[in-house]
């Protein structure tokens, strides 16, 4: 019987065990960078991702938002929300959006008001090709003991190395973030109402603090497959609910099981979404996986075969 042992990490990537036929034949566990699987979003208002409020999400000081997103126009004709924790117009937290010009931008409340509001915009646009991969980030520094709050924008192209977009934006005088009841969104704003993406989301994350502790953690690999429209977080624990409307609705899309495999181990590469034989296995008994983070992927294993990753990962019988 073989087994699958992963240490917890704090961005996550499936391993999946497969027989030579293609078949899963073990459960799914997470370790690593992350995955391919993602929110297909139409852009279509009541279309979008939400989980219900809770004290974690409530952050009133500094505070990092980051999404992996593949946008259909990285100069949208209107501002899109990646992520956000508004349900209306008076109980705004924060949200993280991409304007029409390409430019980045962050809004944060201190009491929940529009009029108290601070709207922060990146210096520079992205320049990304529309419909490409990148990550985006934003942090708060709600005071940097110079008596100003202080915005920094970031992109990233593997999810864990972040270039810092444009100059840092500095706003007088120090603030806070309002505590309130709204539950956080990927995808949209005010409840699905407002600022939909069209695009795909493959994930989201919600720090406390600049690189603090994860307390929202929005992947689409840990959901059952396509069409899922609800999933348990199995890093920070909340409930994901995909909020469908219209025809055209947002769909989980799963795309990290090929059908079929050759008596080879293989590393399904995530960005190039192709399969890379890593060794034959005839008269093998056991393989050593070198940098999986490095390059992430889902790890498919014979029958058999002891697979030692390693980073954070060991698979074996």
């Amino acid at each position: 019987q073989e087994f699958v042992r992963a240490v917890q990490d704090a961005t996550k990537l499936p391993f999946i065990r497969v027989d030579s036929d293609g078949i899963d034949v073990g459960p799914t566990y997470s370790c690593g960078s992350f995955g391919t699987n993602y929110l297909d979003l139409p852009g279509i208002a009541g279309n979008y991702a939400s989980t219900p409020d809770s004290a974690a999400l409530d952050i009133t000081g500094d505070i990092d938002l980051r999404a992996k997103i593949a946008l259909d126009d990285w100069t949208p004709t209107s501002t899109q929300s990646f992520i956000g924790k508004a349900k209306n117009t008076t109980n705004r937290a924060y949200f993280f959006a991409i304007t029409s010009t390409g430019l980045l931008a962050i809004i944060t409340s201190p009491d929940g008001t529009a009029g108290s509001q601070i709207l922060s915009v990146s210096t520079s646009s992205t320049g990304f090709t529309n419909s490409t991969t990148h990550g985006v980030r934003v942090t708060v520094d709600v005071n940097d003991g110079s008596g100003n709050n202080v915005v920094t924008f970031y992109t990233s192209e593997d999810f864990e190395s972040w270039t810092v977009l444009g100059t840092p934006v500095t706003n007088v005088g120090t603030t806070s973030i309002v505590s309130n009841d709204s539950p956080l969104e990927v995808g949209a704003l005010f409840l699905g109402t407002i600022q939909p993406v069209t695009g795909k989301i493959y994930r989201a994350l919600v720090l406390n603090g600049i690189n603090g502790s994860i307390v929202a953690s929005f992947d689409p690999n840990e959901a059952e497959g396509d069409n899922d429209t609800s999933f348990t977080s199995k890093y920070t624990g909340e409930t994901w609910t995909i909020n469908q409307s219209g025809s055209d609705v947002a769909t989980i899309v799963d795309t990290s099981i090929p059908s079929t495999f050759p008596e080879e181990i293989y590393l399904y590469h995530m960005f190039n979404s192709i399969l890379q034989p890593l060794a034959d296995t005839d008269n093998q008994q056991s393989y050593t996986i070198n940098n999986v983070r490095t390059y992430g992927g889902t790890v498919h294993i014979p029958d058999g075969l002891t697979v030692h990753v390693n980073c954070t990962l060991e698979i074996g019988t």
